[in-house]
């Protein structure tokens, strides 16, 4: 695995000399008690920089599972939920984007109950109803 050590030493000494006049000689010791603490301040910084995966990254499987969990659901409880036949479902698996790049990025299913604004207005009933 590559590190610090990779690094040239002058760049390397750089980067520690950036570190060392922020860190105080207190963390420093707990740092030095406890290396665990090297993997908190690595994953903060991967975070930070958007290095790591978005935690609410899903699959199209899996989004489509969970979208055919709440139409079970939803039909024949919600007035306002048309059943979405399994052909939508066959249409968003063949269509859906991929996974968008970033840390706040997320994709959604176009679903329309019905035509025009009266099916904009029923879709917005519908999943207020679920939020509910």
């Amino acid at each position: 695995m590559a590190n610090l050590f990779g690094m040239k030493g002058g760049k390397m000494l750089s980067i520690l000399g950036k570190v060392a006049e922020r860190m105080t000689p207190e963390l420093g010791e707990a740092i030095d008690a406890d290396p665990k603490l090297v993997d908190v301040m690595t994953e903060a910084l991967m975070l930070h920089l958007d290095y790591s995966r978005n935690p609410f990254e899903m699959s199209v499987v899996q989004t489509l599972d969970a979208c055919r969990r709440v139409n079970e659901a939803e039909a024949g409880c919600n007035p306002y939920w048309e059943k979405i036949p399994e052909k939508i479902f066959t249409r968003l698996a063949t269509s859906a984007p991929p996974w968008p790049r970033g840390r706040h990025m997320y994709r959604s299913l176009r679903i329309r109950f019905g035509e025009g604004d009266e099916g904009v207005a029923k879709t917005f009933e519908a999943h207020a109803a679920r939020i509910r």
